[in-house]
């Protein structure tokens, strides 16, 4: 078995313009560009399914420049292909939800490719 270990580090929004500062980070492992294409290869946490297609970051609160401290920890197939990569998603977290509005907010997307 292989594993890659994945550390999100840190964001910086602060001369971003909006109001994105509840901030959270999904990262997925993908194996095509359809959301449909996320695999279960992300080791759940202790009380949670022994894989998921998601991990997410801890919500940093009112802070537009977070730093994170997570391991995610990805079990990787054994034949990677060209369409396999990582998607990282950047959420806003909204404290108090509005009706008819959904609680997070995509403020931004990466993707790192699987070499």
């Amino acid at each position: 078995r292989n594993s890659l270990y994945v550390y999100p580090q840190s964001l910086n929004f602060a001369n971003r313009q909006g109001s994105a500062r509840n901030i959270t980070v999904k990262v997925q492992f993908m194996s095509g560009e359809d959301p449909s294409n996320a695999l279960p290869v992300i080791y759940g946490k202790s009380s949670c399914p022994e894989f998921s297609k998601e991990a997410y970051t801890a919500v940093v609160y009112h802070n537009r420049s977070p730093d994170f401290h997570e391991e995610i920890k990805i079990r990787l197939p054994a034949t990677l292909t060209d369409h396999h990569h990582l998607l990282f998603t950047f959420y806003h977290v909204s404290c108090q939800q509005k009706q008819n509005t959904p609680l997070e907010t995509p403020v931004g997307y990466t993707v790192w490719t699987i070499p």
